[in-house]
């Protein structure tokens, strides 16, 4: 590490930590313990276990923004990053439920899963979730939640069990290389979690050869809009694993620096978005959960990066 580079000090540590432990959801707080305190495995997925409803799918409220009780798919892929995160095995409970919600709930007709469910347009709810106009803001679903869900398959499913997985994945493909239209910061996000995944080989050759360029052309590098809804250089490349990260190299730094900087005076990262003027009181819950997603995400970000003081 170089002398010139900042790192997170003792005093904003303990603050982060604090709110992590103490307001955050209990998930976060095991999370962090996971992370960065010998927590197990076992506390992050009894605490994420709250979340899932009968038929495996996920719900309430596992991704604030959306607060329905409902299983989603976008509540769903969540949970998923979350199992892949404590390395929990496909035959665990949680995923072989999460599994059987994504095979019951994906039509095959338009071979896609609907982001959210009907049910969410009654609960609160963020201004984008709005049951009009849905498939047109979120692209038909073709890449978003598709590309990402159909990554979870070839992690934790079995293939014979989904003989129509490769198809589907090649057709996700496809429109990502045909496509001439930007893409969302999320659709982005899906299809680099479809190439971790990983498909088959073949399939992930074509993938990596045009996200290389995907992530350059996505990615915001101007600092000035980073207190903006943008999607930030350490979103794509959490760590110097990451296979983007020599693409970002300046622009990383200078998104830790900015991370250094944000940090509020409560110990948290707060989100950049907002929809209290929908629904103030359950933006209020919102917001506190996202500031304990957003934190714990904060330390990882800094702690592979070197960032934290020893």
């Amino acid at each position: 590490m170089s002398a010139q580079m900042r790192t997170l000090d003792s005093g904003q540590w303990n603050a982060a930590r604090n709110f992590l432990l103490n307001q955050a959801r209990p998930l976060e707080a095991a999370r962090f313990r996971f992370h960065f305190e010998r927590g197990t495995a076992e506390d992050v997925l009894a605490a994420l276990t709250g979340f899932q409803n009968s038929e495996g799918g996920f719900g309430h409220a596992l991704e604030p923004d959306l607060r329905t009780l409902a299983s989603s798919a976008l509540a769903t892929s969540v949970a998923l990053q979350i199992l892949t995160e404590v390395h929990a095995p496909a035959a665990h409970p949680l995923v072989q439920g999460a599994i059987a919600y994504l095979l019951a709930s994906y039509d095959a007709m338009t071979q896609r899963w609907r982001i959210i469910p009907p049910e969410a347009e009654s609960a609160p709810r963020a201004f984008w979730w709005a049951v009009e106009g849905l498939e047109e803001r979120f692209n038909h679903f073709w890449l978003n939640p598709r590309a990402e869900l159909v990554g979870a398959l070839w992690r934790f499913a079995d293939p014979v069990r989904v003989p129509w997985l490769e198809a589907v994945t090649a057709d996700v493909i496809d429109k990502f290389e045909t496509s001439n239209a930007p893409l969302g910061d999320n659709e982005l996000l899906c299809l680099l979690r479809l190439a971790e995944a990983p498909p088959p080989k073949s399939l992930r050759a074509r993938l990596n050869a045009r996200l290389y360029s995907a992530v350059m052309e996505t990615v915001c590098t101007a600092p000035e809009r980073w207190h903006e809804y943008v999607l930030q250089p350490l979103s794509v490349a959490p760590s110097p694993d990451s296979p983007y990260a020599a693409l970002l190299v300046d622009s990383i730094q200078a998104n830790l620096d900015f991370l250094l900087d944000t940090q509020g005076d409560d110990g948290a990262w707060a989100p950049t978005w907002s929809w209290a003027a929908l629904d103030e009181a359950a933006w209020g819950k919102a917001e506190q959960e996202w500031k304990g997603v957003l934190t714990l995400e904060a330390l990882r970000n800094l702690g592979e990066w070197g960032r934290l003081t020893e």
